[in-house]
C-alpha cells in the first residue's frame, strides 16, 4: 500500500510540473531524392498540465531563444556571434496550443507572422495494438489528415491530451506518429520535467486571420524571392536567376509536404 501511495504521489508531483516531450522529426520532402535521404531535426512539445496549454517548436529554436533571452548584451554583434555557436533550426514555426484553438508563429523571409489554426476535424480510430515506447505502455490509433493516413502511439501512463504539431484528441500523450507511407515521422526521443514554461510570442509580428492567408504569402514570397532580394541590394546575373527559377520549379514538382491536401 505504501508503495502504491508513493507512485501516486510521484505521478501527481510530475504532472504539477511542465512536461517536455522530445521528438526526432524525419521527413522526405523531395520525391526525386533517394528514399534514404531524409531531413531530420529534434522538436519539443512543452505541456502545462494544469491549464491544457502547450508549445511545440524546434528544439534548436527553443535552445537559441532561451540562451539569447538570457544574455544581457543584446547588441547585433553579440547576438550574431552567439547564434553562430548554436545549431541553426530548419523550422522556425512555434505552435501555441490551447484546449480549443491554436496560434502558429512562422517566418517568411524577413517577416514573422502569426495566424490561427484548427485542430483536425476527423475523429481518431482507436487500434488494438500496444507496445512499449521509452518505458511507457502505448496503444495505437489512426487518423486521416491532410491527404494522409496517420498512425499514432499514445501513452496510457501519461493521460494528457496532446501531441506534435496540431495533433491531439487521444487519452494520452502521443509519443510516436507517422504516416502510413513513412514519409513523415515523429520519433520519440525522451521526456523530462521543468518548473516553468515561458515562451514569448514575438512582439514584431504581422497578425493574420487564417492559415490560407499565410499560405498565399508564403507562395508569393517564393515566387518573388529574387525581386525581394534585389530590393535589398543583391545583384543576380541572368544565369543565376535562371538557375534559381529552374530549381524552384523542380522543388515544386517534387514536393512531398506533410499535408498533401491542405486543411484549415
Amino acid at each position: 500500500m505504501k508503495l502504491l501511495l508513493f507512485f501516486l504521489f510521484l505521478s501527481i508531483n510530475c504532472y504539477s510540473q511542465n512536461i517536455n516531450v522530445y521528438y526526432q522529426y524525419v521527413a522526405l520532402y523531395d520525391m526525386e531524392n533517394d528514399k534514404n535521404v531524409f531531413q531530420s531535426e529534434p522538436l519539443v512539445l512543452s505541456i502545462e498540465p494544469g491549464n491544457g496549454k502547450s508549445v511545440f517548436r524546434s528544439l534548436y529554436k527553443s535552445q537559441r531563444d532561451s540562451i539569447i533571452n538570457s544574455v544581457k548584451d543584446k547588441s547585433f554583434s553579440a547576438l550574431s556571434a552567439l547564434a553562430i555557436q548554436l545549431p541553426k533550426p530548419s523550422y522556425q514555426f512555434v505552435y501555441f496550443k490551447n484546449p480549443n484553438s491554436i496560434l502558429i508563429q512562422d517566418d517568411v523571409n524577413t517577416k514573422i507572422y502569426i495566424y490561427p489554426r484548427n485542430y483536425p476535424k476527423n475523429e481518431w480510430r482507436l487500434g488494438k495494438e500496444s507496445k512499449i515506447i521509452g518505458g511507457y505502455k502505448c496503444q495505437n490509433a489512426f487518423l486521416d489528415f491532410g491527404g494522409r493516413t496517420w498512425e499514432a502511439w499514445y501513452a496510457l501512463d501519461l493521460p494528457l491530451n496532446d501531441g506534435p504539431i496540431n495533433f491531439r484528441g487521444l487519452p494520452g500523450i502521443i509519443l510516436e506518429m507517422y504516416d502510413t507511407q513513412k514519409h513523415h515521422a515523429f520519433k520519440f526521443l525522451g521526456i523530462d520535467f521543468s518548473k516553468q514554461l515561458y515562451v514569448e510570442q514575438n512582439a514584431d509580428v504581422v497578425k493574420l486571420n487564417s492559415i490560407d492567408q499565410f499560405r498565399k504569402i508564403r507562395k508569393n514570397a517564393k515566387h518573388n524571392m529574387i525581386a525581394e532580394w534585389e530590393e535589398l541590394g543583391v545583384v543576380y546575373s541572368p544565369e543565376a536567376k535562371k538557375k534559381i527559377n529552374d530549381q524552384q520549379r523542380t522543388e515544386e514538382k517534387n514536393r512531398n509536404p506533410l499535408e498533401l491536401v491542405p486543411e484549415d
